[in-house]
């Protein structure tokens, strides 16, 4: 799962102002993707781009139905709430470690945390982290193919 910035016309008045590490800021909205490993889409979400990544409940009710093991998804889902959420319903969230405020990885206090990043530190974690590019390359494909 991913999300990537879509900008708009300085016109459309239902727009917000985000910020995106591609774009800087900008005006327009996020689309949240969930695919596959071999890039089916199985879930998305247009949110307005002021909308955090972690504020993505809607869309991860809509994965009850799959048979998911594992969800990979970058830093900017790294949320203790999310970790939650997944966990109730039987998914096992790998997120990139997003420090905050935090000088080191030791000075992680939460479980969900703390084993989200024993998991990637092992090398089957680091093996399977790396399957996370694929919905990078999707994005690629849908912007040039189809402009967004």
């Amino acid at each position: 799962m991913d999300s990537t910035a879509l900008r708009s016309s300085r016109f459309d008045s239902q727009a917000k102002t985000g910020k995106s590490t591609r774009l800087g800021w900008y005006k327009g909205y996020k689309l949240h993707l969930v695919t596959s490993t071999d890039l089916v889409p199985l879930a998305l979400e247009f949110k307005t781009a002021n909308v955090y990544d972690s504020n993505c409940e809607q869309l991860v009710k809509r994965l009850y139905s799959y048979d998911i093991f594992i969800l990979l998804r970058d830093a900017a889902y790294d949320s203790i709430k999310l970790f939650k959420i997944y966990d109730e319903i039987s998914i096992n969230l790998i997120t990139d470690i997003n420090l905050r405020k935090a000088k080191s990885y030791s000075s992680i206090k939460n479980e969900y945390r703390i084993n989200n990043l024993l998991y990637l530190q092992s090398p089957i974690g680091e093996k399977i982290y790396k399957k996370r590019l694929s919905i990078e390359r999707l994005f690629s494909i849908l912007k040039m193919r189809y402009e967004l």
